[in-house]
């Protein structure tokens, strides 16, 4: 299905683009395998593992059941939509932490800092080859600044095949990069960035920092409320947003699968 609306309608450019991300996400993880080595002298904490894995697998019952209470009546995404990608993070999250966990005894997953631990070390699962994807660009990592350097020609990201093309895949890396310097800039002292020491400061975290689509939502969720203007339903039909959320969860179920899998086959070497 595709949007309703037309794509010349100037008013929902914004959430056709946002929907051509969600399914370019859908096809990046398509195929995925993960094989992180074991560290079989590592303990681990079977009761956080348990825990993890409850949570895990309540906030997946949760996600299926808003999307099937949108089934039953399309206007309850107004509802679900603020929050969808929250949980889809939620779900994502607790699996990446217990794969960690497993592969290396690190307790950090399970403590406040958890959630940043978890990205680094994603984006370093991917470097190392440890993740990889059907077309290879799920797994790429590449610093925020040259993530920002790609442009997108006009019109081009509301078009109904753009999901399907590398450069939709850029350009979502684009958006993820944008999300995470603005969650910076929230917590750093600057009013602005016009003197030269925030613009240097800007220039250092952008040269440094590392971005990959695995990090899409968790910056979503960090922009949830700054940039959620395209599920405007004055603009957009509920189903519309129904298909929106539903390219999200589908996405989230394809790397969840791929995290399953691999702990798995992590629980098969370990006797508990």
């Amino acid at each position: 299905m595709t949007p309703t609306f037309s794509e010349k309608d100037p008013a929902t450019k914004k959430y056709l683009t946002h929907y051509n991300y969600a399914k370019c996400m859908v096809g990046m993880m398509h195929g995925l395998t993960i094989n992180v080595p074991i560290n079989k002298a590592a303990t681990v904490n079977v009761g956080e593992v348990q825990r993890f894995a409850k949570l895990a697998k309540l906030t997946n019952q949760s996600i299926r059941g808003e999307v099937a209470s949108c089934d039953l009546a399309a206007d309850y995404v107004q509802v679900v939509a603020p929050w969808i990608t929250v949980k889809c993070y939620y779900r994502i999250y607790y699996l990446e932490s217990i794969l960690i966990h497993l592969s290396s005894g690190t307790p950090k997953v399970f403590t406040n800092g958890g959630h940043t631990y978890a990205r680094n070390t994603i984006r370093t699962y991917c470097k190392n080859g440890y993740i990889q994807s059907r077309l290879q660009y799920a797994e790429a990592v590449v610093k925020t600044e040259d993530a920002l350097a790609h442009r997108i020609t006009s019109g081009m990201n509301i078009r109904a095949r753009y999901y399907l093309s590398e450069d939709c895949v850029k350009s979502v890396r684009h958006k993820i990069a944008q999300y995470g310097v603005d969650n910076w800039k929230k917590n750093q002292k600057y009013k602005n960035y016009r003197s030269n020491e925030a613009k240097l400061a800007l220039a250092s975290y952008s040269s440094k920092n590392e971005v990959s689509l695995f990090d899409y939502y968790y910056l979503r969720l960090k922009a949830n409320y700054r940039d959620a203007d395209f599920l405007d339903f004055s603009l957009i039909t509920s189903n519309d947003g129904v298909e929106f959320i539903k390219m999200l969860k589908a996405a989230t179920d394809k790397y969840c699968r791929a995290l399953e899998a691999s702990i798995v086959s992590q629980l098969a070497t370990r006797n508990f």
